[in-house]
């Protein structure tokens, strides 16, 4: 920054801006407040809400975090969280759930309860916003696989390419397991802690279970990922009607038990040997019964699963998580081997995998 650039783009916002950016990033946080501190004095605003502005805030609130103690700190933090506020639409999840994230910090260094309020309305209205992106998806996977139509008048260039299109749509509906709207699924954790210690009453989880499961319908197509977000049961949360099974090269687990960010372990057990193989992949979906999820199935195949040397007797633990990120809902089964005699050929011995508790 030189005097001569100060004085040509001094009332240009977007000059100031960059400068926050910059001082930031070459770790000058009191020059990335000056700035700041520039920018709201020699701007004048057109439209209601600035976006750009809105956007390097949170730069701005990470400068206080790094330069700022004790009252100069909330009080610095707290203009730029009600800016941010004002500047940023409702359905800016992103912006929103720096606020929150903002707000929780200010209650660690000042125990400070209403600021944990605040979040919680922030990240409450965010998980409002975004359901209906989830529902939509959830829509979309148990319907029919939807494919590009080709124009009348395509040329074949064109409709070669459209062509193309849906078969990779259609190959990766072969395979498709639950989808999981991230930012919702974020929002739902943080809003769930919250309310946990802010200790919620009654009405307000009735209020929180309205908005999550309107007429009692599942959020999430993944039953460990969906009891996660329930203050009551649902009278809806049906079961799978496939069972969990396995052979030696292959383990079949209803989709509802899985999402699109699974995780399998198996843990193998012979008298002298114990293996754990993690590197499941999916085959292939069979959707049984088109219109009922709980119908799906997902096969899942594991090269070095297959080499194993089973023996009978030998025991089986799987692990399923429905997200791999989290240890939460965790699906455990076990299977142990038993040995079976082929017929005719009587001598043709193999094995069955058998269910136990």
């Amino acid at each position: 920054e030189t005097k001569e650039s100060e004085e040509k783009y001094h009332n240009f916002g977007s000059y100031w801006l960059e400068l926050v950016s910059d001082y930031y990033l070459h770790g000058d946080y009191k020059k990335c407040l000056s700035a700041m501190d520039s920018f709201e004095k020699n701007t004048t605003r057109i439209f209601r809400k600035d976006h750009e502005y809105a956007s390097t805030l949170p730069i701005a609130i990470a400068a206080c975090n790094q330069i700022l103690t004790g009252n100069d700190y909330i009080k610095a933090t707290n203009h730029y969280v009600e800016k941010l506020i004002l500047n940023s639409d409702q359905d800016d999840w992103k912006l929103r759930y720096i606020v929150a994230q903002t707000y929780m910090d200010m209650y660690s260094k000042t125990n400070n309860n209403t600021y944990l309020e605040n979040a919680y309305i922030i990240v409450k209205n965010n998980v409002n916003n975004l359901v209906s992106s989830q529902l939509d998806q959830n829509k979309k996977y148990i319907a029919p696989v939807e494919l590009l139509n080709i124009p009348k008048d395509a040329t074949k260039e064109k409709e070669e390419e459209i062509d193309a299109k849906n078969k990779k749509i259609e190959k990766a509906r072969l395979k498709e397991l639950p989808p999981i709207c991230e930012p919702l699924y974020m929002n739902c954790q943080l809003l769930f802690s919250l309310a946990e210690v802010l200790n919620i009453s009654e009405d307000e989880k009735k209020s929180v279970d309205a908005i999550l499961h309107n007429a009692n319908e599942e959020l999430f197509l993944t039953k460990g990922i969906n009891d996660m977000f329930l203050f009551y049961s649902s009278p809806n949360n049906t079961k799978p009607t496939v069972k969990v099974s396995m052979t030696k090269d292959s383990i079949t687990i209803p989709v509802r038990y899985l999402s699109e960010d699974f995780k399998i372990i198996t843990i193998m057990k012979n008298d002298d040997t114990e293996k754990t193989f993690e590197e499941w992949k999916v085959k292939e979906v069979i959707r049984k019964d088109e219109k009922d999820i709980n119908s799906f199935a997902a096969v899942f195949k594991c090269k070095d699963a297959e080499e194993f040397n089973y023996t009978s007797g030998t025991t089986i633990t799987i692990e399923v998580y429905p997200d791999k990120a989290s240890n939460m809902n965790i699906r455990k089964f076990n299977f142990v081997t038993e040995t079976e005699q082929g017929f005719p050929d009587l001598w043709n011995t193999y094995y069955t995998f058998k269910k136990v508790k």
